[in-house]
């Protein structure tokens, strides 16, 4: 009984550590855990996921009972089973819960879809692709991508309309078409683990962030919510030099001496401009001395997108997004 306990992830080891017992008591208990509505729902789906992939225990009573699960993500995995079994009632099924349920909901049901193997979920799946754009849609464009590809169906082709309806065919649109399942969407929760902790990101080298960081690079990220929009905020992620606030800009100055200094100006007067470099140090300049001056390309790393998952990315921004 201690392991009731732990957390939801502490609950969820020990439904695997479950499976792999082999004395059927053990796995009966799977069958308990499955329907237990006293449990998180990430433990019942991990119970359900066990009790489907058992070749001993008997499925049709749990699978029933999930049917009937109050959280739509459990019911969406029975959903998936049935539709082996009964591939059209369960894409009505799962069609229904897409347009009934919450988001989290919705992306669950498109996922399942996207694995049944029947006509009727890729003819769902491409009505789906056309309404991506427009709510209660929009957040979950990203499941109908994946469930468009689990079905081999070509997910840019599908969905090229829809973007192009959504941003229109702009300079902008150009630089964030291959992005735009980030523009609504997302889990908070993890963006905020993506942000404090992912090392190949390192958001906090350059930004503060609440009492965390602390850096004057970048600016501070606390409300940049109520800054920047959603699609602001994409931009700045993939495009760091698109925009860039006046007093983090970067400038590289070429001096009548030979040297070359870059920073942020601190200040700047007739006969005075005092610059900052990357190092802390400040530097005084004569205009009369300057030969060369430009801005310089943003510190932010250029290819940070890079470091991102498609979902990651879109967690990312919509926890950036609830800083307000």
């Amino acid at each position: 009984g201690v392991w009731q306990q732990f957390d939801e992830a502490g609950q969820r080891a020990y439904v695997i550590t479950l499976e792999k017992h082999h004395e059927l008591g053990q796995h009966k208990e799977l069958t308990k855990l499955a329907v237990d509505h006293g449990r998180p729902w990430q433990v019942r789906a991990e119970a359900l996921r066990a009790v489907l992939r058992s070749q001993k225990l008997e499925q049709a009573d749990v699978l029933a009972a999930a049917f009937s699960d109050p959280d739509g993500r459990v019911r969406a995995i029975a959903y998936g089973e049935l539709g082996k079994r009964a591939p059209e009632r369960a894409v009505e099924l799962l069609l229904k819960s897409i347009a009934q349920g919450s988001v989290e909901e919705r992306g669950s049901a498109i996922l399942a879809l996207g694995r049944i193997d029947h006509d009727a979920a890729r003819k769902s799946l491409s009505g789906l692709a056309t309404a991506a754009a427009n709510l209660p849609y929009r957040a979950t464009m990203l499941e109908v991508r994946e469930a468009l590809e689990l079905q081999g169906m070509n997910a840019d082709e599908q969905l090229a309309v829809t973007v192009l309806e959504e941003l229109g065919d702009g300079e902008y649109s150009q630089k964030v078409m291959g992005h735009v399942e980030a523009l609504a969407g997302g889990d908070v929760a993890a963006g905020r683990r993506i942000f404090l902790e992912k090392t190949e990101t390192n958001c906090l080298r350059c930004h503060s962030y609440a009492d965390k960081g602390g850096s004057e690079v970048g600016p501070d990220l606390s409300k940049v919510g109520e800054r920047l929009t959603r699609e602001e905020l994409l931009l700045s992620v993939l495009d760091p030099n698109d925009s860039v606030a006046e007093e983090f800009e970067n400038w590289l100055f070429g001096v009548d001496d030979g040297t070359v200094v870059t920073g942020r100006i601190r200040s700047e007067t007739a006969d005075l401009v005092v610059v900052e470099t990357p190092q802390k140090e400040t530097v005084e300049l004569h205009p009369d001395e300057i030969t060369v001056r430009k801005r310089d390309a943003s510190s932010m790393p250029q290819d940070l997108a890079t470091h991102l998952s498609p979902r990651e990315l879109r967690d990312l921004i919509a926890f950036l997004a609830a800083q307000r």
